[in-house]
């Protein structure tokens, strides 16, 4: 793997984590103004409607609640939805980065593998074995990749679940150093997704994704992971 690929993985990867805490920042405020103007409402719900400064200090801590409960859902959104078109810029970088390194190139075609490939012969373990060979072939990565599914598409009787099982791992898993890079900046935007909410289509309340760490973490094994 080139170092600048490297390089752009981890300045991306910095891209998603430096997008992801300021949302997150923005998100904890958002649910700290909702939740103090929630107590506030609780606590003057219980004054004396007797006394016109009290009815006045309840009337006012409902309408402020009642107002940002309404607004809690768009300002949440609003905030994950300007995460998102960062890292849909930054993801644009990196492919951008990474060049033309991943491009299917008729030139790159192995034709005695490819010969082997469609032969229908192949065991699980061949097909590992071809895709550690064309590692930095994306063009027979693909074509193995292809086959991979397709072998294991034919299998249905049940006892070549595990045959095809195997196949369809493969398949998966057999990329060039570009897609596995491009692979982990994906996974780590989709845990960041999950900790946003907005996964769950937003069904929980603030309290809940602002309750989710680990992030510092989870973005360091990426980091190690996938940049060494």
């Amino acid at each position: 793997m080139k170092k600048e690929s490297k390089r752009a993985y981890q300045s991306a990867i910095n891209g998603v984590d430096a997008a992801f805490r300021r949302a997150r920042r923005e998100h904890k405020e958002i649910a700290r103004k909702y939740e103090a103007a929630k107590r506030a409402a609780e606590e003057t719900s219980k004054l004396s409607d007797f006394d016109a400064a009290d009815r006045l200090k309840k009337e006012r801590a409902a309408f402020e609640y009642r107002q940002i409960k309404e607004e809690l859902r768009p300002s949440v959104v609003k905030v994950w939805d300007e995460y998102n078109s960062t890292v849909r810029s930054v993801r644009n970088n990196l492919v951008n980065a990474l060049g033309t390194a991943d491009l299917y190139r008729p030139g790159d075609i192995d034709t005695n593998a490819v010969t082997l490939l469609q032969s229908g012969i192949l065991r699980p373990g061949d097909y590992k074995a071809m895709a550690a060979d064309f590692a930095e072939n994306p063009t027979m990565l693909a074509m193995l990749r292809a086959e991979a599914r397709k072998a294991a598409d034919a299998m249905t009787d049940e006892s070549q679940a595990e045959t095809r099982a195997a196949l369809l791992s493969i398949a998966n898993e057999a990329k060039s150093s570009g897609e596995q890079l491009l692979q982990g900046f994906d996974d780590l935007d989709h845990v960041a997704k999950m900790f946003s909410g907005q996964l769950d289509g937003w069904s929980y309340g603030p309290e809940y994704t602002d309750s989710l760490d680990g992030w510092a973490e989870i973005s360091g094994q990426y980091v190690t992971s996938e940049a060494e």
